[in-house]
C-alpha cells in the first residue's frame, strides 16, 4: 500500500498535466507582462519552497509535497489569466478597489511605517508589510515592482494553506487515501481559491493563518496523547492567530477565540466530562454577563454599528457591478437582518445568480462563478454529512461535528454581513473536511450522493428559470 501511495505521488509530481498546466502559465504571464521575470521569480519561490517541505516532512508523506507542486502550478496558471484581464481587459476588479489600493500602498506609501502606523489607514496592515519586503528586497537587485511578485507571495500562502487543509483531513480520517486525494481534487477546482492567489489581495494571508489555527484545534480534538501540550499549543496560536488576523481584517478578530471555545467544548463534550462543560458554560456565562454590565451602555452603539456594516456591505454589493435590481440584491441584500440571514445561508452557496452574470467582467467574477460550479456539486455531499451527523453518534469523530458547528457558525456570519462569496475563505477548511465525509467505496452512499445532486441540481436550474422570467418577462 505504502509503495502504491509513493507512486501515485510521483505520478503527481512528474504528471505531464503539471509541466502543461506550468508552460501555459508562464506564457499568459508572459503576454501580459512582456517578460520571463515573472516565471523566473515564481520558479525560484516554487522550488525554494519545494526544498523547504522535502527537509521538514518525511519520505512517507510525500503526498504533501506533490500536492503543494499540484496546487502551486495550477494557481500558476490562475495567475496567468488574471494577468491577461487586468492588462488587457480593464479589469475592474483589480484596477480598483482593494486589489490596486494594496498594491499602491505595498510599493510605495507604506514603505516608512511599520505594523500599526499602517493600519491607521488601511486594513490588511500584515499583509502589506510582508508584500512590502518582497517587492523591496526584489528591488534591490534590480526586479522593478510589478504586481505579480505580490501575486506570487499570495500563490505560496495560498498552496501552503491547501496541504494544510489536507493535512487536517488526513488527521480526522487517518489512513484514508481516498479522502486525502479527493480533497485535493476539491481544492484544486476551488474558485474562491483561485481568486486569493492570482489577485492581490490579502485573503491568502488570511486563509494560511486560519487553516494552520483550525489544523491545531482539530489535532487537540483528535489527541488520545500529549493532551494537555497539545491543548497549550492550541492557546498559543490561538493567540497569535487573533494578533495576526487583528492586522489582516480587523473585523473578524473574534473567529480564533471563538473558535478555540467551541473546540474545547466540543471536545468535552465528546469525553463525557459534562460536569466540566456545566462549569465551563457557567464561567463563559458570568463573563459575558459582566462584560455586558460594564459595557450596557455601548450595546446600543454596537448593535447600530452590526447595523452600519450591513449597510455598507449593501453599498459594496451595488458597487461591485451587480444590480441592485438584480434577485440577490433586491431579495437579499437589502432585507432586514433577520430576513438576510436565512435567506442568506442558502444563496451565499449559489451566488452568482445567474451563474453566467458578468464572467467576461474580469478575473473576480470569473473565478466566483466558477467556485459556484463547484459547489454546485458538493453541497449535495454537504448534505449528506449534516444528515449523517443527525443520525449518527458522531462523538467517535468529534472533529467532524466540530467542524460542522464551526461551518454553519461562520456562514452565519457571512450570510449576516458582507453575503460575498470572496469571504468564504474563513469557512473553506470545514468545507472541505465535510464534503469528504461521504465514503465513497460504499456504492449505497455514491448512490445517495447521486440522488441528492440530482435535486439539488434540479433546484438550480429552476432557480435560474425564476431570475429568467424576473428579469425578462415580468
Amino acid at each position: 500500500m505504502i509503495s502504491q501511495r509513493k507512486d501515485n505521488d510521483y505520478a503527481i509530481i512528474f504528471s505531464k498535466s503539471n509541466s502543461l498546466i506550468f508552460i501555459i502559465g508562464s506564457l499568459l504571464n508572459f503576454i501580459a507582462y512582456e517578460s520571463f521575470t515573472p516565471t523566473l521569480v515564481f520558479a525560484f519561490f516554487f522550488c525554494s519552497i519545494i526544498f523547504f517541505l522535502a527537509i521538514v516532512i518525511s519520505n512517507s508523506k510525500l503526498f504533501f509535497v506533490a500536492a503543494f507542486i499540484k496546487l502551486a502550478i495550477i494557481y500558476w496558471l490562475m495567475s496567468g489569466i488574471a494577468a491577461v484581464f487586468l492588462l488587457y481587459g480593464d479589469d475592474p476588479s483589480q484596477m480598483y478597489g482593494d486589489a490596486d489600493g494594496f498594491f499602491k500602498i505595498a510599493i510605495g506609501s507604506a514603505n516608512d511605517l511599520d505594523i500599526e502606523e499602517i493600519k491607521l489607514y488601511h486594513e490588511g496592515s500584515l499583509a502589506i508589510l510582508i508584500w512590502k519586503y518582497f517587492y523591496n528586497t526584489l528591488f534591490s537587485i534590480g526586479i522593478s515592482k510589478e504586481k505579480y511578485i505580490g501575486i506570487i507571495v499570495n500563490i505560496i500562502n495560498v498552496s501552503l494553506a491547501g496541504i494544510i487543509i489536507i493535512k487536517s483531513v488526513s488527521v480526522i480520517y487517518p489512513n484514508n487515501i481516498e479522502k486525502t486525494s479527493r480533497c485535493l481534487k476539491y481544492i484544486s477546482f476551488c474558485g474562491v481559491m483561485w481568486l486569493y492567489a492570482s489577485i492581490h489581495l490579502r485573503d491568502s494571508f488570511l486563509l494560511l493563518v486560519l487553516s494552520y489555527f483550525y489544523y491545531v484545534w482539530v489535532v487537540f480534538i483528535k489527541s488520545k496523547e500529549k493532551i494537555v501540550i497539545n491543548f497549550l499549543k492550541g492557546l498559543v496560536i490561538t493567540f497569535v492567530s487573533t494578533v495576526a488576523v487583528y492586522f489582516l481584517r480587523g473585523s473578524i478578530v473574534f473567529i480564533p477565540c471563538s473558535i478555540a471555545l467551541i473546540a474545547i467544548f466540543t471536545y468535552l463534550f465528546s469525553q463525557r466530562k459534562i460536569s466540566i462543560l456545566l462549569l465551563g458554560f457557567v464561567m463563559l456565562f458570568f463573563l459575558l454577563s459582566v462584560v455586558l454590565v460594564k459595557y450596557r451602555d455601548d450595546l446600543n452603539s454596537i448593535i447600530e454599528g452590526i447595523k452600519l456594516l450591513n449597510t455598507e456591505y449593501a453599498s459594496l454589493s451595488v458597487d461591485q457591478h451587480i444590480s441592485t435590481t438584480s434577485l440577490g440584491v433586491s431579495l437579499i441584500i437589502s432585507q432586514p437582518l433577520f430576513i438576510r440571514i436565512p435567506l442568506g445561508l442558502a444563496y451565499l452557496f449559489l451566488f452568482p445568480i445567474p451563474i453566467w452574470n458578468s464572467i467576461t467582467q474580469g478575473a473576480y467574477w470569473l473565478f466566483t462563478s466558477s467556485n459556484t460550479i463547484l459547489l454546485y456539486f458538493l453541497i449535495p455531499n454537504f448534505f449528506f454529512t449534516t444528515i449523517s451527523i443527525y443520525k449518527k453518534n458522531e462523538s467517535k469523530n468529534v472533529a467532524v461535528l466540530f467542524s460542522f458547528i464551526c461551518f454553519i457558525f461562520l456562514s452565519i456570519g457571512i450570510s449576516s454581513t458582507s453575503l460575498e462569496s470572496r469571504h468564504l475563505g474563513t469557512l473553506l477548511p470545514f468545507f472541505f473536511i465535510l464534503v469528504v465525509y461521504p465514503n465513497y467505496e460504499d456504492s449505497n452512499v455514491k448512490l445517495k450522493i447521486v440522488n441528492f445532486r440530482i435535486v439539488y441540481l434540479s433546484a438550480v436550474v429552476l432557480i435560474h428559470f425564476l431570475w429568467f422570467i424576473f428579469k425578462f418577462i415580468s
